[in-house]
């Protein structure tokens, strides 16, 4: 019996081995590419470019530069670049991606769509909100045929299209967005999720650029409650979260307020991202913004000079303005 199946496997057509091959390679790089999320994830991009280099590696080896398993590693290395910041260096691998995605598998699937995706993100970022409409617009559209319109990723595209609108200072169909993905998220996974919290809070966000400040503070303190349930207290967006709170009471004069939930943005953002880093400068800059405001200059200055220190040592743009920051 061992020799019969030893002597099968050994005359098998030479395609079935070779899919083997490719199986094992396809699940290495599907691994590699997943563990390189997860160390983005955690802000890690130095090792994240290491592990998904090693995947673009087999990739190029096992099937090409032309292959699906190459394209979802450009598109990984892209993100990787995106959320560390490199825009012009990710817009490349986004757009090779993209080109083999849609080359290999056409436009009516989730990993065009993916790309779609991050390239509005990117182009939003850049400022190119034309282009980032385009993509966000087509990507709504894929998502929508291929994963419905109830699918998580389709609720946060819907988002991304509220916040490229407010971007634009086009209000009314950031609104209009911003509700479509609330309602999503709620029909998808209930109200207590991450999605719904995003969502909710950039609803606030734009209710308070508008002055409507009665419909903001609720929507915010909802969000931030949510937030808190779904993922804690010590992540990038609850500190986001309670800074824009606190904008809001300083707009509205509860200047007692303001400086408590400045301050507890400022303590997490310290814990998650150390004092050398722009998201704690802009902490600095909201708490000095306040004191000046009310007329505490003597402790605004020492925050403002140490915010300007951090953009220098970090060479990001300063925006460290005595304004109503967010």
């Amino acid at each position: 019996m061992k020799s019969t199946v030893l002597i099968a496997l050994f005359c098998s057509p030479i395609w079935l081995f070779a899919q083997v091959v490719d199986s094992v390679a396809l699940k290495t790089v599907d691994s590699l590419i997943q563990v390189s999320r997860e160390l983005t994830k955690l802000r890690e991009f130095g090792k994240a470019m290491e592990t998904n280099e090693v995947a673009e590696t087999i990739a190029l080896k096992k099937w090409g530069e032309e292959s699906v398993g190459f394209a979802n590693a450009c598109n990984n290395h892209g993100v990787i670049l995106l959320l560390n910041g490199k825009h012009s260096e990710a817009e490349g691998w986004l757009l090779k991606g993209k080109t083999i995605r849609e080359k290999q598998l056409g436009k009516s699937n989730q990993y065009y769509a993916n790309s779609l995706y991050y390239l509005g993100y990117l182009y939003d970022d850049m400022g190119n909100y034309d282009i980032a409409e385009k993509m966000l617009l087509e990507c709504k559209d894929v998502r929508g045929k291929v994963l419905k319109n109830m699918h998580s990723d389709y609720c946060t595209v819907l988002n991304d299209l509220g916040i490229l609108y407010y971007h634009m200072m086009n209000f009314e169909k950031a609104e209009k967005y911003y509700i479509e993905s609330n309602d999503c998220a709620i029909e998808n996974s209930g109200k207590l999720n991450f999605d719904f919290a995003i969502s909710l809070h950039n609803l606030a966000q734009l209710n308070s650029a508008m002055g409507d400040y009665e419909k903001a503070e609720p929507r915010y303190i909802e969000a931030i409650s949510i937030m808190e349930q779904v993922e804690g207290k010590n992540n990038a967006s609850y500190a986001q979260y309670v800074n824009n709170l606190g904008g809001l009471y300083k707009a509205i004069g509860e200047y007692k307020k303001a400086e408590h939930f400045f301050l507890e943005a400022l303590s997490i953002r310290e814990s998650i991202f150390g004092k050398l880093n722009p998201r704690y400068a802009k902490s600095l800059n909201s708490l000095a913004n306040l004191y000046h405001f009310i007329g505490e200059n003597g402790k605004a200055e020492p925050l403002l000079i140490q915010a300007i220190a951090v953009y220098e040592q970090t060479q990001e743009k300063p925006d460290v303005t005595y304004s109503n920051c967010a």
